[in-house]
Formats: structure tokens, C-alpha cells, sequence
């Protein structure tokens, strides 16, 4: 009987480990944005349950960490974060919630990030001179429906670790939903295919990966440095090559200030769309591909 035991709590023990534990009941997911929230709930259906810490309508960089956050982690079964440095604020509240299923290098912890190529990654140092500058490069790869298809195949693997029983059902969510991905892909490169080239401003450094998708011209930014605010001569010397080059639409998401887009705009006769970058960030926008959907056709239908 002793041996019985003893063999029963080991076995309970890598049950816990390996995230078994959690068979019979609905995997905890927590998220750091409304984006990932979505991938979860496509490939998990209804073997998850899954909550946001940010909302759509904030600006990633800067949440709150408040102790109603820790609460949620402390509850939960697995965290996926953005990765690549984006949503630092996160690992303060890991600390907090002392949940040693979603601390980093655990069977919980998924790094949506893991395998995107990121683009703009700096040389050398990073000084705050630079601006806002991420060491691991551009973080806003999820407004790349290509690379996002990474961090739904990073989230499958997370949720397989974390309740092995459920891997068949993940895995045909999963396959189900990359290939209604990948025909509203070929869509939106229809769409796009037309303004090949042509170039475009944005507010802040978020659309890079957006426009290099579509094969459209990124041709500068309204913010001089990454989260430094523009001079009134940056703006003057950016309205006078945008006026030289044509450009047509500039980009902004809308907690940035609306003053010199709206004053650039006015004065280039270039239309300002004011997007949002997350899902859920604009009311009826509450999966990815509604999203991505609205945000090509605005811009597709602004360079018409």
C-alpha cells in the first residue's frame, strides 16, 4: 500500500507538470492583448476559457499594473504575451501573482513571438537618445497576417503542453482556422495588389509590418524618433516631401494626438485614417480576421 502511494503522487506530480492537471475542466488562459485573446478562443473553442489584460482601445506600451491583473495570473493555467519586448509591464505582475504555471520557461508561459522574424532590430547599443527603440526589433508583427499564423501555431503548442487530453480537438480547431486565414490572405493581396508601391505615413512606428505585407511604400513617420513628439520643423520638412512624393494616406492609431496629423493632412490633401490596431480597438471588430479585414479595405480604399 505504501508503494501504491508513492507511486500515485508521483504520477499526480507529473500530471501537474506536464499540464494534464488540468483535464476535465477548461483551460485558464490569460493574454496581454485582445489580439492574442482571439487566437486563443479560435483554436481552443471550448476547452478554454480566456481574458485580455489589455483592452483594444489601449496602447500596449503603456497598461497599468494594477493588483486586479495579478489576480487573474494567479488563476491561471497558461499567459501568452506578445513578445519582442512589447509588453514588458508583464513580468512585474508574473513576479506578484506567484503562479509558477505561467512563469517564464514554464509549460504554461507562451511567447507568441517565438519564430517571427522581426524586422528593424537595432545594431549595437540602444540608448534612450534613439527614442523608444525595441533591442528585439519591431513588435507590431501581429498586423502581419503571415506572421501571425506563427503566433497561433506558438498558441496551439502552448495549449497541447497545457492540456494534453484536448491536443486533437486544438489541433483541428487550429487547422480550421489557418485555412480560413489563408484564403482571406489571398483576398486582401487582391485587394492590395493594385497599390503596389505607393507610399504611405504613419503616425508611430506600428504599420511596418502591415505595409510591407502589401507591398506598399513605408515613407516616414509623423514621430521623428519612436515616442519622442514631433517638432514643428520635423513637420514642416515631412509635409514638403510628402507634397514632392504624392502620398496619399497617413496612418494613425487613435490614442495617438490627433494635432499635427490632422494639421499634416489638412495641408498635403492626404486622407488620415484613424485605425485601430487590435481587435476589439473599434466597435464590431471582435476577431482577427474582421480586423484585418476592415483595415485592408481602408486602405485600399484610400489609395483608390
Amino acid at each position: 500500500m505504501q508503494r501504491y502511494l508513492c507511486l500515485l503522487i508521483v504520477s499526480l506530480l507529473f500530471l501537474s507538470a506536464s499540464g494534464a492537471w488540468v483535464a476535465g475542466r477548461k483551460v485558464r488562459v490569460i493574454t496581454t492583448n485582445t489580439t492574442l485573446a482571439d487566437f486563443v478562443k479560435q483554436v481552443g473553442g471550448d476547452r478554454v476559457t480566456v481574458e485580455s489584460l489589455a483592452k483594444g482601445t489601449q496602447d500596449l506600451h503603456y497598461i497599468e499594473p494594477r493588483p486586479s491583473l495579478v489576480t487573474k495570473l494567479r488563476d491561471a493555467d497558461m499567459l501568452v504575451i506578445n513578445g519582442l519586448a512589447f509588453d514588458i509591464w508583464i513580468y512585474p505582475l508574473i513576479d506578484s501573482a506567484r503562479n509558477s504555471k505561467v512563469v517564464t520557461g514554464s509549460v504554461g508561459f507562451v511567447d507568441a513571438s517565438m519564430g517571427v522574424k522581426p524586422t528593424e532590430v537595432p545594431p549595437g547599443k540602444v540608448s534612450m537618445a534613439q527614442g523608444e527603440v525595441h533591442p528585439l526589433g519591431n513588435p507590431h508583427y501581429l498586423l502581419d497576417p503571415v506572421r501571425a499564423k506563427q503566433a497561433v501555431k506558438n498558441i496551439l503548442d502552448g495549449l497541447v503542453r497545457v492540456s494534453p487530453a484536448d491536443a486533437a480537438t486544438f489541433r483541428a480547431n487550429y487547422d480550421k482556422y489557418i485555412a480560413a486565414l489563408d484564403r482571406k490572405i489571398q483576398e486582401w493581396q487582391k485587394l492590395m495588389s493594385p497599390h503596389k508601391g505607393k507610399p504611405v505615413v504613419t503616425y508611430h512606428r506600428s504599420w511596418n509590418y502591415f505595409l510591407e505585407r502589401w507591398g506598399l511604400d513605408y515613407f516616414g513617420t509623423i514621430e521623428p524618433k519612436p515616442a519622442i513628439p514631433p517638432s514643428s520643423g520635423h513637420v514642416t520638412r515631412l509635409m514638403q516631401d510628402m507634397k514632392a512624393r504624392g502620398v496619399e494616406v497617413i496612418l494613425k492609431e487613435p490614442y495617438f494626438p490627433n494635432k499635427f496629423p490632422q494639421l499634416i493632412a489638412q495641408e498635403t490633401g492626404a486622407k488620415l485614417l484613424v485605425l485601430p490596431e487590435w481587435v476589439g480597438g473599434k466597435e464590431g471588430l471582435d476577431s482577427y480576421i474582421q480586423l484585418m479585414d476592415y483595415l485592408v479595405k481602408q486602405v485600399a480604399d484610400a489609395l483608390s
